[in-house]
């Protein structure tokens, strides 16, 4: 039922969005229609027509959105190999979505800002908010720069913590300052402390170990 009114509220925010609900699965699909600015950048409006695939288990997993008219280039780097948007690294869009976890929300912060810098990027060649990196680097990029250190042993052990106990406030803080995190990192480690946050940053730890190992078995080669 919460979902349902989510849904009915996404699309009369956008009116031209439709949806539809199966057994596993809720659709919404059609042209979206925006029109946004950010600090210090220029105005932009535009349309998409785009389909939502929202997920039984939502919103333990998030949503997956494609563009269907081939407006978004297919060798556009932030698209997965499915054609599905890349949004952000898995953490900083559960990061973004608790920032309002609702399926406007969902829109407001992550795909309204992904088409405005698609569109950006189209014209300008370069991207309004800055870019990361995809994948491995991606992620391990992120961590340092939400923990505001270098990779150090501390950052994986810490992480690994938060994973297994969730926010402990007398833990080590993962940045390697050696202050507990009540005194440190605080409010970012609480932010990536819920069940769903932990779920995923335990996927993407297991994502860095699994790249670490391999590139290990490379070099043994």
């Amino acid at each position: 039922m919460i979902l349902e009114t989510e849904v009915q509220t996404l699309c009369l925010e956008f009116e031209g969005l439709d949806y539809t609900f199966n057994s596993t699965s809720v659709t919404v699909k059609g042209v979206i229609s925006f029109h946004a600015n950010y600090e210090g950048l220029e105005s932009i409006e535009d349309w998409f027509e785009i389909e939502i695939v929202i997920p039984e288990d939502y919103p333990t997993s998030l949503p997956a959105v494609t563009e269907l008219q081939g407006k978004v280039r297919s060798d556009y780097e932030h698209l997965y190999s499915d054609g599905t948007f890349c949004l952000a690294p898995p953490l900083a869009e559960r990061q973004a979505f608790n920032e309002d976890p609702t399926l406007l929300g969902f829109f407001n912060h992550l795909v309204i800002p992904y088409l405005y810098s698609y569109c950006y990027w189209e014209k300008h060649g370069s991207y309004p908010f800055g870019d990361r990196p995809h994948g491995f680097h991606g992620l391990i990029e992120h961590y340092l720069e939400i923990f505001e250190t270098q990779a150090k042993p501390e950052l994986r052990d810490g992480l690994e913590r938060i994973v297994k106990y969730g926010y402990r406030g007398h833990h080590p803080c993962p940045c390697g300052s050696g202050i507990i995190i009540r005194n440190c990192h605080k409010e970012v480690v609480r932010s990536i402390s819920d069940d769903d946050a932990r779920h995923t940053l335990g996927r993407e730890l297991k994502l860095i170990h699994d790249e670490i190992e391999q590139a290990a078995k490379q070099r043994k080669k």
